[in-house]
């Protein structure tokens, strides 16, 4: 019989390796989840296992992404925003989304932001097509095909399908930009995503004859525009797109006629993005069209419109800036 007597006490092993990294589990908190428009979030990582990279995204905020361990974001717009966090180490990457994580209200405004006594027609569309000041003098607006109303820049606003919704006004009253003293459309627009080109904003004209329309064009990957028909003449104006994707996001617009001249400047976000000149300008003393091209029925406007503001004056840059500033609504 062969017997094997195996002795394995001295048989050497080698160094274990080492361990592998856990992927980090990703947590985060905010400063506060509530905050008014124009305040400042800080968001704070939380995450185990010691992440060494971060990439945060923060639809509505600004900016709308960050790659430092502990961001501030601004959010400038009422409405209830994700946040989302990814965090990675050598061993791999963790992610996490909060679905409406932030909330945020418009401050409480005290006063008027600027005063009325100059304005023409507001139209808050909250819940309603009338206007909040002179609703006698304005007429009774027709809703054409007008989809139901939707969370707005304050309260709630006008939502346009784009083929075939329109608002019209039938009292003439509601004048063009004739005036001495100047004339401002303001209005906020929000366009969403595979909208197409936009929409007229405004339109009381005879087709090549008198009056003038105007329309937002988000036209191209890069570039947006506003073009101005004055008496068949189509003066544009073109800008990079706001915030740097210029959709999915509320847009501030204000057009104003300089008192005594015939230039109109375009004002995107508060910021001048230039200007154009109109010559022989009539009147038409047609009724207004909100949303679509009154003579051709075209250019229909798709996507949503708030705080819908005409005066009988110039605003002053500085009053642009501060409607555009987004804190809080004109106060009627």
């Amino acid at each position: 019989m062969l017997n094997l007597n195996l002795n394995t006490t001295n048989i050497k092993r080698g160094p274990a390796g080492p361990s592998p990294t856990p992927v980090p589990v990703v947590d985060f908190s905010a400063s506060t989840t509530g905050p008014t428009a124009g305040d400042s979030v800080t968001f704070t990582d939380l995450s185990t296992n010691t992440p060494t990279s971060w990439q945060w995204e923060f639809p509505g905020g600004t900016p709308t992404g960050s790659t430092s361990q502990n961001p501030t974001v601004t959010y400038s717009a009422t409405g209830s925003y994700n946040v989302s966090l990814s965090a990675g180490n050598t061993g791999g990457t963790g992610s996490l989304t909060k679905t409406n994580y932030i909330t945020v209200t418009a401050p409480a405004c005290t006063s008027p932001l600027i005063s009325t006594t100059s304005i023409m027609g507001y139209y808050k569309f909250d819940g309603d097509y009338t206007p909040t000041l002179n609703q006698a003098f304005f007429g009774t607006p027709v809703d054409y095909n007008m989809n139901a109303f939707v969370s707005g820049k304050f309260g709630q606003a006008a939502s346009f399908n784009g083929t075939s919704s329109y608002l019209e006004y039938g009292n003439n009253n509601l004048m063009e930009p004739v005036y001495p003293g100047g004339w401002t459309l303001s209005t906020w627009i929000y366009i969403p995503s595979g909208a197409g080109v936009g929409g007229s904003m405004w339109d009381k004209r005879v087709p090549g004859v008198s009056g003038q329309r105007i329309v937002y064009r988000a036209w191209s990957a890069t570039q947006h525009n506003v073009l101005i028909t004055a008496n068949g003449q189509n003066l544009g104006v073109t800008f990079l797109k706001p915030g740097g994707t210029g959709l999915d996001q509320w847009i501030h617009v204000a057009v104003r006629l300089l008192s005594g001249t015939n230039r109109y400047d375009v004002f995107i976000n508060g910021t001048l993005e230039g200007y154009v000149i109109r010559t022989g300008y009539t009147a038409s003393g047609q009724i207004l069209n909100v949303g679509r091209d009154r003579a051709n029925n075209s250019s229909h406007f798709y996507g949503y419109m708030d705080e819908y503001q005409v005066w009988d004056r110039d605003l002053t840059t500085t009053e642009i800036q501060d409607l555009a500033a987004g804190t809080c609504p004109l106060t009627s």
